[in-house]
């Protein structure tokens, strides 16, 4: 009832209903993924696809610069690698392909 009192306040959680909906839907379809740690590491992949979508990278230009410049990176350089420091830092390094 607070919408009533306040009217920058929804009136529903539509949006955010729509917004989980592809977790909820595939929580059911991830309960059997074949081995227990696969769940986690499936886990690991969506945040990190989330992550891009929040900051406005491109998964495939992250995950392509991810793979190629880490397994010859130093564990001090690994702030670089998530998805806000990639969008920082490929501001000035990186040019995506057109």
């Amino acid at each position: 009832m607070r919408f009533v009192d306040d009217g920058s306040l929804e009136i529903d959680n539509n949006l955010i209903e729509n917004a989980i909906r592809p977790s909820a839907i595939g929580k059911k379809n991830w309960l059997f993924v074949g081995h227990p740690e696969a769940g986690e590491r499936s886990a690991v992949i969506y945040t990190l696809l989330g992550s891009c979508r929040r900051q406005g990278i491109n998964p495939f230009d992250y995950l392509k610069d991810l793979l190629t410049r880490l397994p010859a990176a130093k564990i001090t350089e690994i702030k670089q690698f998530t998805p806000s420091g990639w969008a920082k830092a490929s501001s000035t390094r990186f040019v995506p392909a057109a």
